[in-house]
């Protein structure tokens, strides 16, 4: 069987077919409008009448604190300041709703950080403008969080360690089948067409039509139309190393090292390349190197040969217009931009974006790291049991967070992010981890996994790992 090739990412030609025909996602974005404009409903019908009762309690703690400064004469600050706010926050059971105001603004734990907000209102530290937006804030995170947990009650009966539900994004829960099958990722106040439902229909359908789409892209970089054919490039660079696409004038604000002001630098993507940034270019190797989003270094290695030719035949006219000289650009000096990027992936494959591209890299490398790690773990697994020790459940635990923070770490790497949960939570679909603390492994390809859900369900019995150990 051939296999094409961009790097390390292959598809071999064959792979068996799954249930995805084509991405339709359409009533996914449909569905997820509609949830996010039902719950959006619900949240300004909570939080429209936080301004109101801001201005009567001020009221009511405004007339207690006049009272007060006659008690405790002298200018509003200082010492004098604190004993009048002492003396207010023991006088303030005398405002009328007060609980039910806190309770509403973030709950009776936070009391406290209502009640001095409040007195900073009425003692004249902050303008009632600016303690209504803070306190609307925290009744709109208050109103958030309660939703959530309340639809994450599911989470109890999944057999999850703390540190394990730590691992799923937040604001995440499911729709479970009568065994705790996955059925669909839903998002409390999430994103309406970026949620992770639709985000792992798109990964996989680049799984299954990655040979495609790598022979397509490859025929590209020998089109005769001199902008099909660095559009071409930039998304082979897009696939090989998963770099972001970037725009012209993205920047950052970093810290200078040598006099430890803040300042603005330029930042770059595959888009913005410049000669400066690829180094060590020779046969069958180049590396990029240049400051990426947040003002990171990002070194990415290139290894195909036709990328690399591509590049070369690039840099033999760029180079001679000097090292700030931008990559992608034509003869005519127009620079092929990132919305040129988007415009050549979507009229190729529909709803997928450059940034799609991004993330199956990061899944697949946050896969096969997994799998990898889990084999050897078994390995070891298996001579434990052999030699009469017993396996508890948290040496499975502490080996599986362990195996899981390395494959965040790797997948950090990979991406050039600064933190590594910064991939988790963005780029890396939750049914991989799912499908692996379900059944002790990743035996499954991510294919089946993201398309047909195959074996993924929220439960987790430590005893997978152990009955997959005494299989080998």
């Amino acid at each position: 069987m051939k296999i094409y090739k961009i790097s390390q990412l292959s598809v071999i030609d064959g792979l068996k077919k799954t249930s995805i025909k084509g991405l339709n996602i359409k009533k996914d974005f449909e569905k997820a409008k509609r949830e996010h404009v039902q719950q959006e409903r619900g949240l300004k019908n909570y939080v429209k009448i936080i301004p109101g009762l801001v201005e009567n309690i001020c009221r009511y703690g405004k007339t207690i604190y006049e009272e007060i400064k006659l008690q405790i004469p002298g200018r509003n600050s200082g010492s004098v300041l604190r004993r009048r706010r002492k003396e207010w926050m023991k006088r303030v059971d005398e405002i009328e709703g007060l609980a039910e105001f806190y309770s509403h603004i973030s709950g009776e734990d936070s009391k406290q950080k209502v009640l001095r907000l409040i007195c900073d209102i009425v003692s004249d530290q902050i303008l009632l403008r600016d303690g209504k937006k803070r306190l609307t804030n925290w009744a709109t995170n208050f109103f958030k969080n309660t939703e959530t947990e309340s639809k994450q009650s599911q989470f109890q009966d999944s057999g999850y360690a703390q540190e394990l539900l730590d691992l799923l994004p937040p604001q995440v829960y499911f729709e479970l089948g009568p065994n705790r099958e996955l059925l669909e990722i839903k998002e409390s106040f999430g994103r309406e067409q970026k949620n992770w439902e639709i985000m792992s229909k798109k990964i996989a359908y680049i799984a299954q039509h990655f040979n495609e789409m790598v022979q397509d892209i490859k025929k590209d970089l020998s089109s005769g139309d001199e902008i099909t054919k660095l559009l071409a490039l930039m998304m082979a660079i897009t696939i090989e190393t998963g770099l972001r696409p970037g725009a012209v004038g993205n920047a950052a604000n970093i810290i200078d090292p040598n006099t430890g002001e803040k300042i603005e630098i330029d930042t770059f993507g595959v888009t913005t390349l410049q000669v400066q940034h690829v180094k060590n270019i020779r046969d069958g190797f180049a590396e990029l190197q240049f400051v990426g989003k947040k003002g990171t270094m990002q070194i990415s290695k290139l290894t195909d040969n036709e990328i690399i030719n591509a590049l070369q035949q690039i840099l033999a006219t760029t180079s001679l217009q000097g090292d700030s000289a931008m990559l992608f650009v034509t003869k005519n000096g127009q620079h092929v931009d990132d919305s040129m990027m988007r415009d050549y992936v979507t009229n190729k494959w529909k709803d997928i974006s450059p940034t799609d591209f991004r993330k199956f890299v990061a899944t697949r490398n946050f896969y096969n790291y997994i799998k990898q790690a889990t084999d050897t773990f078994r390995v070891q697994l298996l001579e434990a049991i052999t030699s009469g020790q017993e396996i508890l459940k948290d040496h499975i635990v502490s080996n599986v967070m362990r195996i899981v923070n390395e494959a965040i770490e790797s997948t950090k790497e990979t991406l050039s992010h600064k933190e590594g949960h910064d991939a988790w939570k963005t780029y890396v679909s939750p049914k991989v981890i799912m499908g692996y603390l379900a059944t002790g492994g990743l035996d499954n390809t991510l294919e089946e996994i993201l398309i047909d859900n195959k074996n993924v369900k929220f439960s987790f019995d430590f005893k997978e790992f152990t009955r997959f150990a005494e299989e080998i």
